[in-house]
């Protein structure tokens, strides 16, 4: 192979790189920009979980425990890939018996590849990709509950 063809090469495999590094720093931002959103979004939610709790609590007593019932826990992960370990991380933290329902698709594709975790997996669904996903997401989750 001559210089010139290999040169070639190079520089474009350079402006290549530099245009994948043009698109993460774009994700990255628009994630960035969608924080304080999200944040927002979480603020507002705890405060209405509490509440519906405290009138759950209110109408049918305190919690009761079933003698014999399997647990759910629910994992909530990354809807897309971009997102590093958060994934795994997550699983790393999933408890270590019981069924789970995984919310992310990014999470469910990680948790596919784990034997130990897939044959506990009681549902998989998708999450939401921006805040305003966060009302399609809620009802999917509470489809699947």
């Amino acid at each position: 192979m001559s210089v010139p063809v290999e040169l070639a090469r190079v520089e474009a495999s350079l402006r290549a790189t530099a245009a994948v590094g043009s698109v993460v720093h774009a994700v990255w931002a628009l994630a960035r920009a969608q924080l304080p959103r999200i944040e927002e979004a979480v603020a507002q939610a705890t405060e209405y979980l509490d509440w519906v709790d405290e009138v759950v609590e209110r109408l049918a007593g305190p919690p009761v425990t079933v003698e014999g019932a399997a647990p759910l826990t629910g994992l909530i992960g990354p809807e897309r890939a971009f997102c590093g370990r958060l994934a795994r991380t997550v699983l790393e933290h999933a408890p270590a018996d019981g069924a789970l329902g995984l919310v992310g698709t990014r999470l469910a594709e990680v948790a596919s590849r784990e034997p130990a975790l897939s044959g506990r997996v009681a549902f998989a669904i998708g999450a939401a990709d921006s805040i305003d996903g966060l009302g399609a997401a809620a009802q999917r989750l509470a489809r699947a509950l």
